[in-house]
């Protein structure tokens, strides 16, 4: 299976959508390889510089989003029933 770096000839990318099996994010997380919030940082580098990600993860994920995913800017959350879907661009930290 290819990584996130080897999708780099073909971008840079405007939007990247991701969809992680909500079995990934439940407490007691993931294996380290299947780590959702590891995969987002490696997308980031993918990023046309006005770029952004999209993803949907259950309610209670990164509540605190500059501490569990710092390579990103959330810039919309949004939570409809048990999911919460995030927009977010590189940080400018």
């Amino acid at each position: 299976m290819q990584g996130p770096e080897g999708l780099a000839r073909h971008g840079p990318f405007d939007l990247i959508l991701v969809h992680p099996p909500f079995v990934l994010l439940e407490p007691g997380g993931p294996p380290p390889e299947l780590d959702v919030a590891d995969l987002l940082q490696r997308l980031v580098p993918l990023l046309a510089p006005e770029g952004r990600i999209a993803f949907e993860t259950p309610r209670a994920c990164y509540r605190n989003p500059e501490r569990e995913l710092p390579r990103l800017e959330v810039v919309l959350r949004r939570e409809y029933g048990s999911t919460a879907v995030f927009i977010a661009g590189p940080a400018e930290r």
